[in-house]
C-alpha cells in the first residue's frame, strides 16, 4: 500500500522543530489554544519561524507530489480516447449473450416443470397401488366379515360392512359377493334336474322352494337396508289415526283428539336424535311438511264429508220447521253429554283419495258434534305454538349443523303449512255457529204467540218477560260453560259474535213482524169502533191490548240484551247490529 507523502514529509519535519509541533495533527486542533500553549514553552518569534518552516516544507512537498502525478493523468486522457467505440462494440455480444441465457433458463424451467409433473405423476401412481394394495386387503376383511355375518345373521356386523362398502363406493361388490355365495349355491340346488325329481309337486314346489328364498336369506338384510321403513312406520301411524282421527286421546293430556297427538308424535319422531340422520336432512324435512300437509287435507275432506252429511239431512226433512225441531230436541242433550261420549263411539273420517274398499269403511255416518269441532279448533293452535318451538330449538340448530344457509326460506315453508292449516278453522267455527243458531231459533218464532195471549183476553199488563227467553239462550249458556276454558279466546270470541248478531237480526226481524201485524190490527179496531160510535171507545179504561203486546216485547227485548250482556261481559255483539236499540228505543216512545 502507498503512503501518503505530505504525511511523511510532515512527521519528518517536525522532528526538527519545537516539541509542541506535533499538537498539529490531532483532529480536534484548535489555535487559539495552540497558540497559548506555546506561548507558556518558547517566544512568539521562534514559533513563527518554526511555522515559517513548516509552511516551506509543506509547499515543497505539494510540489514535488504534483510533478510526480501528472504523468499519470496525462496518460489517463490519453487511454480513454476511443472507449466509447470498444463499448459500442461490445453491445451486441453481450445482447446475444443475455437472450442465450434467457433462453437457457427458460428451458430450465420448463424442463423442471416436466420433472415436476412426472415427480406428481410418479407418486399418485404410488398412491393409485398403495390405495389398490389398502382396498384389495380391506375388501378381503369386508368379505369374510360380510359372509359371517349373513351366516350368523349378525346385525351390527352386517350394518358396519354395508358401511363401509358405502364408504368406498363398492355396493356392487357387497351384491355381487352375496350373489354368489348366497344367491347362486341355493339357485343351482333348488332348480335343478334332481330336486324336480325328488320334488313331489313339480314345477310348482320348485317355485314354492324359490320363494322361500326371501324371508329365508333375506329377512336380515331386509331389515337393515329397507330405506321406507321408517317412512312407513311414521306414515302408516298417521293415516291409521286419521280414519278415526276426531276420537279423543286417552292417555295424552296435551292433546284432545287422536290426530293431532299422532301428528306431533310423528313429527317429534322425524327430528329426535335415534331417528335423525344428518345426511337425510332433507327427507326428513320433506317427510315433516308432508305430514302437516295430509294433516290439512284431511280437515279439507272432513269439511266437505260434514257439510255433505248436513245437506243430505235437510234435503230428507220435510221442512224447515220439521229439521229446526229435530235439531233442538236432539241437540239440546248432546251439548251436555252427546260430546264426551266420542271416544267411546269412533267416527271414521278420511282426507285423501283412497282405494275404493278402504273409502267404504270411512263412510260418515253421523255427523261432527260441537265439542270434537271445540277439540279441533284447541288442538290447531296448540299445533301452530308448538311447531314455532320445535323450529327454533330443535330443527333449526339440526340444519345448520348440516351445512344448510339458506333456512330463511325453509321457515317460510312451515309457515305456509302453518297457515294452511289455520285457514280451514273459520270452516269449522262456522260449523258451531250455525248449530248454535239452529238450537236457538226454535224458540225465537214464539215471539209470535205474544198477542193471541193479550188480545182479547183481558190479561195484566206485562210485568216480567216471556219465558221463551231461557230455552233460546241455554244453548249458548251450555256451550260457554263447557267450552269457555278450553277454546282459545279469539275463537270463543269470534263464536259468541257471530251467534250474538245473528240472534238479535233474527228477534228484531220477528219482532218487527209482530208488531207491524199489531198495529194493523189496531188501525182496523179503531176503523171498527168509528163506525159503531164514540161512545164504545170511550168505555174502554187503563192499557189496551196493542199497549200490552208492545209492552211485553219491550220488556223480553230488554232482558234480552241484559243476559246478553251478562253471558259475555261486555256488550260487543251488539255493535253487529246497531239498530238494535234505536229500534228498541222507538218502541218505547210509542
Amino acid at each position: 500500500m502507498k503512503e501518503n507523502p505530505i504525511k511523511l514529509l510532515d512527521e519528518e519535519a517536525v522532528k526538527g522543530l519545537s516539541s509542541t509541533a506535533a499538537t498539529w495533527f490531532p483532529k480536534d486542533f484548535d489555535v487559539d489554544k495552540f497558540v497559548i500553549d506555546c506561548r507558556k514553552k518558547v517566544p512568539l518569534e521562534t514559533l513563527r519561524d518554526d511555522l515559517g518552516i513548516y509552511l516551506k516544507i509543506l509547499k515543497s512537498a505539494m510540489i514535488e507530489l504534483i510533478n510526480k502525478d501528472y504523468a499519470d493523468f496525462v496518460n489517463l486522457s490519453t487511454n480513454l480516447v476511443g472507449m466509447d467505440k470498444a463499448i459500442s462494440n461490445l453491445t451486441v455480444p453481450l445482447g446475444q449473450l443475455r437472450e442465450e441465457v434467457l433462453s437457457v433458463r427458460t428451458a430450465m424451467h420448463g424442463a423442471m416443470v416436466a420433472v415436476e409433473e412426472k415427480m406428481k405423476q410418479k407418486k399418485e401412481i404410488q398412491q393409485k397401488k398403495r390405495i389398490a394394495n389398502i382396498t384389495t386387503t380391506l375388501q378381503y376383511s369386508l368379505e369374510g366379515s360380510f359372509l359371517e355375518g349373513l351366516e350368523q345373521e349378525d346385525v351390527a356386523m352386517l350394518r358396519q360392512c354395508l358401511r363401509t362398502y358405502a364408504l368406498i363406493d363398492k355396493i356392487h361388490d357387497a351384491e355381487n359377493l352375496f350373489r354368489q355365495h348366497i344367491v347362486k349355491p341355493y339357485m343351482e340346488e333348488v332348480i335343478s334336474e334332481s330336486f324336480l325329481r325328488s320334488c313331489n309337486q313339480g314345477l310348482e314346489g320348485m317355485f314354492a322352494k324359490v320363494l322361500e328364498f326371501v324371508p329365508t336369506h333375506c329377512s336380515t338384510l331386509r331389515k337393515i337396508t329397507c330405506p321406507s321403513s321408517g317412512f312407513q312406520e311414521i306414515a302408516g301411524a298417521l293415516e291409521t289415526a286419521l280414519v278415526t282421527g276426531l276420537n279423543t286421546t286417552t292417555n295424552d293430556g296435551l292433546w284432545k283428539l287422536q290426530a293431532f297427538s299422532t301428528l306431533w308424535s310423528g313429527l317429534e319422531r322425524c327430528w329426535h336424535d335415534d331417528v335423525y340422520v344428518p345426511a337425510l336432512v332433507h327427507r326428513f324435512w320433506k317427510l315433516t311438511l308432508q305430514q302437516l300437509s295430509r294433516h290439512t287435507l284431511w280437515l279439507d275432506q272432513l269439511y266437505e264429508e260434514e257439510m255433505e252429511h248436513r245437506s243430505q239431512i235437510l234435503a230428507s226433512k220435510p221442512s224447515r220447521n220439521t229439521l229446526t225441531s229435530s235439531y233442538s230436541t236432539s241437540q239440546l242433550s248432546s251439548l251436555g253429554a252427546g260430546d264426551s261420549g266420542s271416544s267411546q263411539s269412533p267416527v271414521p273420517r278420511s282426507s285423501s283419495p283412497q282405494p275404493q274398499h278402504h273409502q267404504e269403511a270411512v263412510t260418515t255416518k253421523q255427523p261432527i258434534t260441537i265439542g270434537q269441532i271445540v277439540f279441533l279448533l284447541c288442538d290447531s293452535c296448540s299445533l301452530q305454538a308448538k311447531l314455532s318451538v320445535m323450529y327454533e330449538q330443535t330443527v333449526h340448530p339440526k340444519i345448520l349443523a348440516a351445512g344448510l344457509q339458506n333456512d330463511a326460506v325453509l321457515k317460510e315453508c312451515l309457515q305456509e303449512s302453518m297457515l294452511s292449516l289455520e285457514e280451514h278453522l273459520p270452516k269449522f267455527c262456522a260449523i258451531i255457529t250455525d248449530e248454535i243458531q239452529m238450537q236457538c231459533s226454535a224458540f225465537i218464532r214464539q215471539v209470535s204467540d205474544i198477542p193471541r195471549l193479550y188480545r182479547r183476553t183481558n190479561r195484566e199488563a206485562p210485568s216480567k218477560p216471556s219465558g221463551y227467553l231461557s230455552g233460546m239462550l241455554r244453548p249458548l249458556q251450555s256451550f260457554c260453560e263447557e267450552y269457555s276454558k278450553t277454546l282459545e279466546p279469539k275463537h270463543h270470541s269470534h263464536i259468541l259474535n257471530v251467534i250474538f248478531s245473528s240472534l238479535i237480526d233474527q228477534f228484531s226481524e220477528v219482532t218487527s213482524e209482530v208488531l207491524t201485524s199489531v198495529k194493523r190490527m189496531e188501525e182496523s179496531l179503531k176503523r171498527l169502533k168509528k163506525v159503531r160510535g164514540s161512545e164504545r171507545s170511550s168505555s174502554n179504561q187503563g192499557l189496551s191490548d196493542d199497549d200490552k203486546i208492545r209492552q211485553q216485547i219491550i220488556l223480553d227485548i230488554e232482558e234480552l240484551g241484559k243476559k246478553v250482556e251478562h253471558l259475555v261481559l261486555i256488550p260487543a255483539p251488539f255493535q253487529a247490529s246497531p239498530n238494535f236499540r234505536v229500534w228498541l228505543k222507538r218502541l218505547k216512545q210509542k
